[in-house]
């Protein structure tokens, strides 16, 4: 039996601020590399410093709408983990046990959409998540040791996040080779 487990320990219900600090760091960067290349070329007059003052004067929008969206989404995580946390301490969650309904495992080096992500269903639920994902919830796909296969029988306890629109799973407890294999998930 494999167990993933945030039930019984709520404190590992974190947002990611690593990612967080990354993205906010490189719209902070690009501001001050406009800024730097104004501030250096404002008393030269020539063609290609012309080309990157134009340069430096669309990073300066472009780094502004960075860190906007980066807050706004930095934000709605932290929120989200706090919610996520609180649901799993009260016991505001679902769970459902079961052989997959179908199964498809996750790509290995997924691109940034959600076509790499693994999928699979338990009682006609759905569960979807990806490599790429840096969020608290359980996201490892089968190539890369997850421990979700075709033939498991699976309990998974998973609250909604509101913020993001999906389900993130809590704990997750599979039993490997209970089932008879799932059939291939259709396509998203």
């Amino acid at each position: 039996m494999d167990t993933f487990d945030l039930i019984e320990t709520p404190d590992r219900i974190t947002p990611s601020y690593g990612g967080m600090a990354l993205f906010m760091i490189l719209g902070i960067g690009l501001l001050l590399a406009a800024w730097f290349i104004l501030r250096l070329t404002n008393a030269q007059r020539d063609e290609n410093l012309d080309r990157l003052r134009n340069m430096a004067w669309f990073m300066i929008p472009f780094g502004l709408i960075w860190l906007g969206f980066t807050s706004y989404m930095s934000v709605g995580d932290i929120e989200s983990a706090r919610a996520a946390r609180r649901d799993v301490v009260g016991g505001n969650y679902r769970t459902l046990e079961g052989c997959l309904d179908y199964f498809r495992p996750g790509a290995v080096s997924p691109r940034r959409s959600v076509l790499g992500n693994e999928r699979w269903a338990v009682n006609g639920h759905p569960f979807s998540y990806g490599a790429n994902q840096s969020r608290f919830a359980y996201h490892k796909v089968e190539p890369r040791g997850g421990i979700v296969h075709r033939r498991s029988k699976v309990r998974v306890s998973f609250i909604h996040d509101d913020f993001l629109n999906r389900d993130d799973i809590v704990r997750l407890i599979v039993v490997q080779g209970a089932c008879p294999p799932a059939p291939s998930a259709p396509n998203p």
